[in-house]
Formats: C-alpha cells, sequence, structure tokens
C-alpha cells in the first residue's frame, strides 16, 4: 500500500474497493484495485464536517478513472441496528457526533455497497482476513494452547479478541453460514472481579472515577491509563517519581525497575482474568490479544516466567476442572498492522461481491 501525502495522489484506475478508518485524531482512505495495488492517505481531523470535506477530496480524485465495488467504514462507537448510523465519536463535538450513511458522498460510498464499522469489529475482520489469506503468523503467534495456530480455527469454537490499547476493545469472531461473522461486546466495561489483595484498592478506585460505590471496571486497569493506575498503586509510599504515561511504566520495567514490573504484572493479571472469564461465557477456541499494548509490551509478555504466570491466571477458573480453558489457544499479535483497514477492505470486497451492504 502506497502512502501519499494527500488526496490528490489517489488517482487509481478500473474497479476499486474503499477502505476508511476513523480515530480520534485523524481518518485514513485506503483505495485499492483488483491487482492488489493501492493507496492509503491521512488526514488530521476531529469534527464531522473536516471529515466529510475530505472524504469528498478524496472521491473527486478516485472517480476520475476509477469506478467503485464496494466499501466499508470502520470508525469508534456502536452502529446501530440496520448499519445505517455509526457513533457517537466521543471526540467529535456534540451535535455532529454521529455518521449517517445518507450524509456520505455517494460516488465513493454506493449506499448499496457500503459498510459501517465499529472500530474493533474492524480489528476483528481484518484478523479474520489475515487468518484465510495465508498471513496470518507473519502477525501473530500462539501462547499457548492445544492446537496448531496457522489461522484462525474457528471449528474449534469462537474467538474473543481483546484489542488493548488506549481502552480495551473486545469482540466475538465466529463461523455463520459458512461465513466470518463478528460481534462487538463491551466486555471491557464490565465491573471487574477482584482478586482478594486488590478489592480495597479497586473499590476506592472505582467510587473516584464513578463518584458512586462500586468496583472499577476492567478497561480501568488494563486500558493505557490503567497501568498508570498499577504504578500509582505499587509505588506508594516509595521514594520513585510520579509517572503519568504507560510508555514510563513500560521503559522503567524494561530496564529492570523491580516496582514497574509489578504495575505491569497487576495490569495484565486482570486482562488474562477476563480472557478466562470470557473462554467460559462463550466455551471459545481461542484468544487473541492485539493491539498496541501487546506490541510495546512484547518485552515484557514473551518472558517465559511471566508468560507462565500469564498462563495461570488464563487457567485459574474454576470450569478448568472440566478442560473449558485448556482447550483455548491464546494468541498475541507480534508486529505492526492496520488492522481496521484491512478488516474494512474484507467487508468492503464482501459487499461489492454481494451487490448488497448486508452485515
Amino acid at each position: 500500500m502506497q502512502n501519499v501525502d494527500a488526496p490528490s495522489g489517489m488517482a487509481m484506475h478500473g474497479e476499486v474497493w474503499v477502505a476508511v478508518d476513523i480515530g480520534g485524531t485523524n481518518a485514513r482512505v485506503a483505495v485499492m484495485g483488483k491487482d492488489g495495488k493501492g493507496k492509503v492517505t491521512v488526514r488530521k481531523l476531529n469534527a464531522m464536517k473536516s471529515l466529510m470535506g475530505f472524504l469528498k477530496d478524496v472521491e473527486t480524485v478516485v472517480l476520475r478513472n476509477a469506478t467503485v465495488a464496494g466499501t466499508a467504514i470502520a470508525g469508534p462507537g456502536p452502529r446501530n441496528y440496520d448499519g445505517s448510523v455509526l457513533g457517537p465519536f466521543s471526540n467529535y463535538t456534540p451535535e455532529e457526533r454521529l455518521l449517517k450513511k445518507s450524509a456520505l458522498p455517494t460516488g465513493l460510498f454506493p449506499p448499496s455497497r457500503t459498510v459501517l464499522l465499529n472500530d474493533l469489529e474492524a480489528a476483528a475482520y481484518g484478523i479474520a482476513a489475515l487468518s484465510e489469506d495465508g498471513r496470518y503468523p507473519q502477525y501473530f503467534t500462539k501462547m499457548w494452547g492445544p492446537h496448531e495456530e496457522q489461522r484462525m480455527n474457528l471449528e474449534n469454537g469462537p474467538y474473543f479478541v481483546l484489542a488493548v490499547g488506549t481502552g480495551c476493545g473486545t469482540g466475538l469472531t465466529y463461523y455463520k453460514d459458512g461465513k466470518v461473522g463478528v460481534m462487538p461486546v463491551e466486555f471491557g466495561h464490565t465491573t471487574i472481579v477482584p482478586e482478594s489483595e486488590d478489592r480495597d484498592w479497586l473499590f476506592e478506585l472505582g467510587k473516584k472515577l464513578y463518584k458512586k460505590d462500586k468496583l472499577a471496571e476492567y478497561e480501568d486497569i488494563v486500558g493505557g491509563a490503567g497501568l498508570v493506575r498499577c504504578w500509582e498503586k505499587v509505588s506508594e509510599g516509595k521514594n520513585l517519581p510520579v509517572l503519568t504515561e504507560p510508555v514510563q511504566v513500560a521503559k522503567r520495567a524494561q530496564a529492570g525497575c523491580a516496582t514497574a514490573v509489578s504495575a505491569l504484572s497487576i495490569h495484565y493479571k486482570y486482562l488474562f482474568s477476563l480472557a478466562s472469564d470470557m473462554s467460559m461465557g462463550f466455551v471459545l477456541g481461542g484468544v487473541v490479544i492485539a493491539g498496541d499494548n501487546v506490541l510495546n509490551n512484547e518485552f515484557f509478555i514473551e518472558n517465559p516466567e511471566n508468560q507462565a504466570v500469564l498462563k495461570s491466571h488464563f487457567l485459574s477458573h474454576t470450569m478448568d476442572r472440566m478442560g473449558f480453558q485448556s482447550r483455548v489457544n491464546v494468541v498475541r499479535q507480534t508486529k505492526r498492522f492496520s488492522l481496521n483497514i484491512e478488516g474494512a477492505f474484507f467487508k468492503a470486497k464482501e459487499a461489492g461481491a454481494t451487490k448488497s451492504a448486508k452485515l
């Protein structure tokens, strides 16, 4: 995929697919031809008017010599039941937080061949796309589990995707009528199940964050800000600096700071405890841990001793006595890749093939 600086460089020929990824501070548009070659351009923006202007600029250039077979747009927030509205985008102004399919420029986004996707949903479809075309082992590796992992073994059960970065996105990938399906869910915002030694801390944290008597949520600990909160817990009363960014904690841990390593241990303990509960609730065949978090902290996760501890957290569920956790392959991302764009192309091709943007 060729990176171009502006929409003016997005000229293509023939029939193309279009993939859009809307993030918190920018939007990315990619266009791919039937030969697999394509171009991508990015613009910094966080307002609906600016987004529409960007898409219109790309449309003007692309449609000079190309026609659009299918399109998919990934963005934050839920999609409504009929797939016509995506959002709200929390970082946009209150009056323009919803992306409506009817408002999109129809040349680049043919209504019957355009799909709106939740961003986690797009990432999960991206993983499925890599699995189907053989690229999966280039970007993912098995941490543990009973089956070979050259692809997603969906015939063994659904896979639960945990996309961890600033927050904790969750989704379920499964087979339905011979096709891959994704259900975006919000288990990152469920109430955490605390270990006894953490209960008071997590209760006080929940009171602080939500202004009422409740425990913290999983995302409060396993998201980016959660690592900073874990540092605050383990560094309390010690002559250690105040850290405000997760990368600062990670760098100290990588440099050998035992306190920072303890913070990472708590951070990942709850990520893998959540994965364990999901493996029981959905009777999973696999769990995929993806996102910037797992890539930035690979030094910690790939350490054999740490991985053994994480595995023990995952297998600590009471129902592992019946084998429900031991039967699950646990996989992590190993290389950076735009999963949202890959997933959007996956659905754009599907929409173009069926000439109908059904989910």
